[in-house]
């Protein structure tokens, strides 16, 4: 069965990687402007905690789709007596 849902269908890395680099200057802004303003202020937090979040894993999968191709980029796994530390 074919997807004619065009906001769900696949779509070639370029056009992936220009969605992701749009997004994350939109995820940018969350970060710049006072939008945490106009949150109660026991959210503020929260919301600022979550908009960077957003940030990040939008870069870090920016930073797998150079030349426009999907590159793993492995994290090393943390032993268990690090995370004691």
């Amino acid at each position: 069965m074919t997807n004619t849902n065009k906001s769900t269908a696949p779509m070639p890395l370029t056009e992936l990687k220009a969605w992701v680099e749009e997004t994350c200057e939109l995820s940018t802004l969350l970060q710049t402007k006072d939008y945490k303003s106009y949150l109660p202020e026991e959210k503020q937090e929260e919301f600022e905690a979550i908009a960077f979040s957003v940030f990040n894993c939008l870069e870090s999968f920016l930073m797998m789709l150079e030349y426009n191709e999907l590159h793993y980029q492995p994290k090393p796994i943390e032993e268990e007596s690090d995370l004691d530390n």
